[in-house]
């Protein structure tokens, strides 16, 4: 995902802010899928970042939850594989401009994966955990 890719897209500011980069949402939750035909679609994800801290067990320590919605306005195109294993865990997400102006794109580790296209895409980011 490139950043001049995103540079223009609303909420973009906030989310690097937050993260103090764009993230990629690996191990992410897709918490959420709605697809509206003629309106806003959205995709919700649970992200973090995760720092190279453990805490006293061993694992790794994560900070700056926070909830980031991808709002894609009239959306032209959908392909999804697994969309009925839900919630899913992102391995990648990537997001490009194409034809129809942007596309969505998602594999994951686990649950529904896919592509979307639309002609706008917006951020939204709800600090903190589910």
């Amino acid at each position: 995902m490139s950043d001049l890719v995103l540079e223009d897209i609303p909420g973009r500011a906030e989310v690097v802010a937050w993260f103090g980069r764009m993230p990629g949402f690996h191990d992410a939750e897709l918490m959420e899928l709605t697809l509206v035909p003629k309106g806003e679609s959205r995709l919700s994800l649970h992200a973090w970042n995760l720092t190279d801290r453990t805490d006293p067990k061993g694992y790794f320590i994560s900070e700056r939850h926070a909830v980031v919605t991808l709002t894609l306005s009239r959306v032209s195109r959908i392909e999804l594989a697994d969309f009925h294993m839900f919630p899913a865990i992102v391995s990648k997400l990537d997001i490009a401009r194409c034809e129809a102006g942007v596309r969505v794109w998602w594999e994951t580790s686990y649950g529904v994966e896919g592509v979307l296209e639309a002609e706008r895409l917006a951020l939204d980011l709800t600090p903190g955990r589910p």
